[in-house]
């Protein structure tokens, strides 16, 4: 079996041998919608919960019915595939036969050789960072040598699924309702591995396991720093909890930082052996090309950009109250925050330095002509923004509790990242970032590591490791 190259970390980086699979379709008819074998009732604390996972913006589109994003073809779910709504979807893939008369699924027929089947589920294709790097992840596997697909619980969103993806929709946007034919639909596929991102999602797989044919391997996916958003979950408790009782059973725990790895490992008990370092990946070439005429905020003085779900969690508070006089914030999002945020620009007397505006695709642009990013997080994971800033040559201006921060400040070339409190440190940084008005991308200031290309090997040495 070939050896992971993925970078490990700690004594015990050996993971343990899995047995050979040869091969990840289901064997013998399957079971029909209206019979299916009784799940076992999962957690409600568990079931209920919903994301709060972190933002990319670049790729988005900012409507669904805007042009598709390069990364793949238009979305294809639910009742525009055919498939029942509410209920179990048929799936639509090439080794899958059409139902029968009785409205049960046929046998499955494999007319050409398939790889690996490789389940990615996501709870929607909204332009989350984690959404984000789970299409990236699922568009750079190999095909025939994987089989991917994509489940997901509301196909409602901006993101497309990347081009020969086979998408599978449930019609059901909370995880309480989504439970049973997610269940349902794996059972179904029987896939070889199936991977996850987002903590309450990973938490009702790793529940559901006992309950899987076939004992497909699980790969989770961590969004965030567990010490910074577990207190922040709707029922800390409950997922604390599981965290420490489900995620030491996954075959693969999938960490963005070393700051993440060591929190699971000393604090939630799960094994080295069991994690993997991967960092977000981060399509330089794509973004870059997007960047090509750099679009600046209107207005002398400095111009910042800041990107995000409008919510407390990305702290645009903090950036719109450290603002110094006579400079431009642009901030790309959607969400609850939005009236917030101006009421809260209009009472420090910014209400012409600060404008909100939806997601974007052109955000590389932005970016580019920015003198800085701003980062004014409470918590994160890994942000996507802050690599997609360096990778289009802006600086970015952080809070020590932007996740892995300190990490990528390290690695990126000096002056690339400046870290500062929130308050009075915070603006006396913004007042520091130097006026530089581009006519093009300034060189990438991204270390090697985030590359897509780097970061899709590891992640497929980590299922070849898994699977072959």
């Amino acid at each position: 079996m070939p050896r992971c190259c993925g970078e490990r970390i700690g004594a015990a980086s050996g993971m343990t041998t899995p047995s050979t699979r040869s091969g990840s379709g289901p064997a013998g008819s399957c079971r029909s919608a209206g019979s299916p074998r009784r799940p076992r009732r999962l957690p409600g604390a568990i079931a209920g919960m919903r994301s709060s996972g972190g933002c990319s913006a670049t790729g988005w589109t900012t409507s669904p019915t805007a042009p598709s994003c390069p990364m793949g073809v238009g979305r294809a779910t639910g009742a525009a595939r055919g498939m029942p709504s509410p209920g179990i979807p048929k799936p639509t893939s090439p080794g899958w036969a059409s139902t029968s008369p009785a409205g049960r699924p046929a046998r499955l027929s494999r007319g050409r050789l398939m790889g690996h089947r490789v389940v990615f589920v996501l709870p929607s294709l909204a332009g989350g960072g984690a959404e984000r790097v789970l299409l990236l992840l699922m568009a750079a596997l190999p095909q025939p040598a994987y089989e991917p697909h994509l489940v997901v619980f509301d196909s409602a969103g901006p993101l497309n699924a990347p081009a020969g993806v086979e998408v599978h929709g449930l019609a059901e946007p909370r995880l309480r309702r989504a439970a049973r034919p997610l269940l349902s639909i794996l059972r179904r596929f029987q896939p070889a591995a199936i991977v996850s991102t987002l903590g309450y999602v990973n938490l009702a797989l790793l529940a559901m396991r006992p309950l899987l044919a076939g004992r497909p391997r699980l790969v989770v996916r961590e969004a965030n720093t567990p010490s910074l958003s577990l207190p922040q979950a709707r029922f800390a408790g409950a997922m604390r909890l599981g965290y420490r009782r489900l995620y030491p059973t996954a075959d693969a725990v999938l960490c963005q930082s070393r700051l993440t790895f060591g929190e699971f490992e000393r604090d939630l008990g799960v094994p080295a052996s069991r994690m993997r370092l991967l960092p977000n990946p981060v399509d330089s070439d794509d973004l870059r090309a997007r960047a090509a005429h750099p679009e600046r905020p209107a207005g002398e003085g400095r111009g910042f950009v800041a990107a995000g779900r409008l919510t407390r969690q990305k702290g645009f508070d903090r950036a719109i109250e450290a603002l110094p006089a006579g400079s431009r914030l642009m901030i790309f999002g959607d969400g609850p925050d939005r009236a917030a945020l101006n009421a809260l620009a209009a009472a420090e007397g910014r209400a012409e330095q600060v404008r909100i505006a939806p997601f974007t695709r052109d955000l590389p642009a932005a970016l580019a002509g920015a003198d800085a990013c701003l980062l004014p997080s409470r918590w994160e994971g890994q942000s996507n923004v802050a690599l997609e800033s360096l990778a289009c040559g802006t600086p970015v201006v952080a809070t020590p509790e932007a996740g892995a921060i300190a990490e990528l400040a390290a690695e990126a070339p000096a002056g690339a990242v400046t870290i500062a409190p929130a308050g009075a440190a915070y603006a006396a940084a913004l007042r520091a970032v130097r006026i530089d008005p581009v006519s093009a991308p300034r060189p990438s200031l991204l270390p090697d590591r985030y590359r897509l290309p780097a970061v899709a090997a590891t992640f497929q040495a980590v299922l070849a490791e898994l699977l072959d």
